[in-house]
């Protein structure tokens, strides 16, 4: 029996949908099962790194230094931002100072 697909190569147009599903499926399936694996992985290599006692809390210390470090420097330079940008470049090349230096002769 002769139907319209298989004239002239038609049946190798058709989209195949369901392996196109499988494939899909499979290769979300794969992309989560190496996800888990790397996240073990990850874990396990940081589960080496425990510390206790004196040494955690001086760990605390200094993160908590520093962090507060780099946002105080933030605070800093977002303040300081409108004060640069007044900055006047023209008065150190003009020779416009606030201070002059004369010698004994008035110089």
């Amino acid at each position: 029996m002769l139907d319209w697909f298989f004239r002239s190569g038609g049946r190798k147009r058709v989209i195949d949908w369901l392996g196109l599903d499988a494939r899909f499926d499979s290769g979300l399936a794969a992309a989560w099962e190496a996800a888990k694996d790397r996240y073990d992985a990850f874990s396990s290599f940081f589960a080496r790194f425990r510390l206790t006692g004196w040494k955690r809390g001086l760990n605390e210390l200094v993160s908590e230094g520093l962090t507060l470090a780099v946002g105080g420097l933030a605070a800093l330079y977002t303040l300081a931002i409108p004060a640069l940008t007044e900055f006047d470049e023209s008065r150190i090349t003009t020779g416009r100072y606030a201070i002059t230096f004369v010698d004994r002769n008035g110089t």
